[in-house]
């Protein structure tokens, strides 16, 4: 229990505070712990969320495996997004923190593979991997490169083999590294990565970001349209009419142009 409590220290706002009833609940049978978000109330939930979770294994005699990962399709699809213009912001600060990272820190792409059966353990292989602190623009672009192949293999492998699941998965470790079972390195390993896990949880979906940009454009819309009454008010108040008034409103035009 006191691990969890420590990641409700550290992470505060972004995790719920739970009673010890409530945190054996996202306990699993080999030990290891995901830390809820939002409104979860158990580890099913948390395992099916589109947002990146943080998860600590304390099954090693002596050690704490901390990991930040995506291990949903959903979660991958979405951190995805961090390469879509909408995010460019984030996706800098995301890189910086992460390159602030100490050196223990590995990225990985991994296979999580399920070849008999959609609930069955899965297996996971390494199919990409770099330490966390050099990642980078070309990185982070060669990691989604990875997924995207993976993605189009299991889509291909779905319909060939008739199956109802996929046999083979993406899986982003964003950061994972192994410590001591020492409060002070496991606090201090949160702390790390906290501002990374902060900018992902504000990482949007296709559809969030679709109906953020019709807002946006919605916004542009309204404020040209408000402009140009100014402008045309401005017009009949200096008498201006016939010719003149629509040539001044063609170069209006022409120098407010609509912009998508």
């Amino acid at each position: 229990m006191k691990w969890y409590r420590i990641a409700e220290e550290v992470l505060a706002r972004s995790i719920p505070f739970l009673d010890e009833d409530m945190i054996i609940k996202f306990v699993s049978q080999n030990n290891w712990l995901i830390i809820p978000a939002g409104n979860e109330t158990d580890r099913k939930e948390s395992i099916v969320r589109s947002d990146p979770n943080i998860y600590f294994d304390i099954s090693e005699a002596g050690k704490i495996h901390v990991g930040f990962v995506c291990n949903t399709l959903e979660s991958v699809r979405r951190m995805r997004n961090l390469l879509h213009g909408f995010h460019t912001i984030e996706k800098d600060n995301f890189i910086r923190e992460l390159q602030k990272l100490d050196g223990k820190f590995r990225t990985r792409i991994e296979r999580k593979i399920k070849k008999r059966h959609f609930r069955q353990t899965p297996k996971y292989e390494t199919e990409f991997e770099f330490p966390t602190n050099l990642i980078d623009d070309t990185l982070l672009s060669e990691a989604f490169e990875k997924i995207d192949k993976m993605m189009l293999e299991s889509n291909e492998m779905m319909k060939r083999e008739g199956k109802s699941w996929r046999t083979v998965a993406p899986v982003i470790v964003i950061a994972r590294t192994v410590i001591d079972q020492d409060e002070n390195k496991f606090r201090e390993v949160l702390k790390q990565l906290k501002p990374a896990y902060q900018i992902a949880l504000r990482i949007k979906t296709d559809e969030e970001i679709e109906k953020e940009i019709q807002r946006r454009e919605e916004r542009k819309k309204e404020e040209r349209q408000r402009r140009f009454k100014k402008f045309v008010e401005n017009l009949k108040k200096k008498g201006m009419s016939g010719k003149e008034y629509r040539e001044a409103i063609a170069e209006w035009n022409r120098e407010n142009p609509w912009i998508r």
